[in-house]
């Protein structure tokens, strides 16, 4: 058993639209607006040179001597779509259920109970961060809800990186990096990076 997912719903959505199409004539754009409306678990989102969307799938997926496939109809599999912050988890209690030995349960239910313990310490250290840095509760709640856009990179980079110095490290810590959100509202809330910075320096480091 692998023990892991395979693909994204999106992905998914989008191998399985290009299996049924005839690639010659579907273009870009048709198949991003059947992708999208069948995804519903993220935000699909269109960048780049839109102009190509009158371009056809074959000129992107196919070579000069391919054979254009008939449009067939799939059969309707059920997804079993997880969040991706909680893939990990989900996949200790898949392996959990089908322990079969104490020592496996034991192994996993330790493991599970890790991660959440992670995940409960990764969220009280950025609320208590939130807590020193802002100015008042008003601010916290709005730095702990909010989505805010970056723009504010002058603080926002030499802040997270201190975060992942001296809180959890980034490239380690994957939940870290779901919470990354309120630092950017601290920022846009127009906190001083030194005052983040002593903050993440009293939760972090004492």
């Amino acid at each position: 058993m692998l023990g892991t997912y395979l693909g994204d719903v999106y992905s998914v959505n989008w191998m399985e639209d290009t299996d049924k199409e005839d690639i010659s004539t579907t273009t870009l754009q048709k198949q991003f607006g059947i992708v999208k409306e069948e995804t519903n678990t993220s935000h699909v989102m269109l960048y780049g040179d839109v102009s190509m969307g009158d371009m056809t799938l074959a000129e992107f997926q196919a070579g000069k001597s391919t054979v254009v496939k008939p449009q067939r109809v799939l059969p309707s599999v059920p997804y079993d779509a997880v969040s991706s912050p909680d893939v990990k988890l989900s996949i200790l209690y898949r392996k959990l259920a089908k322990a079969t030995t104490t020592g496996e349960k034991l192994k996993y239910q330790s493991l599970i109970k890790q991660e959440e313990q992670l995940r409960s310490l990764v969220q009280s250290t950025v609320k208590n961060i939130a807590t020193l840095a802002a100015d008042g509760a008003d601010q916290v709640s709005r730095i702990l809800t909010s989505r805010h856009s970056l723009y504010s990179f002058d603080c926002y980079e030499p802040v997270m990186h201190h975060f992942s110095a001296n809180c959890f490290p980034l490239h380690k810590v994957e939940h870290a990096l779901r919470h990354l959100y309120a630092l950017v509202n601290m920022c846009e809330e127009k906190i001083s990076p030194a005052t983040i910075l002593s903050a993440i320096d009293k939760v972090c480091l004492q």
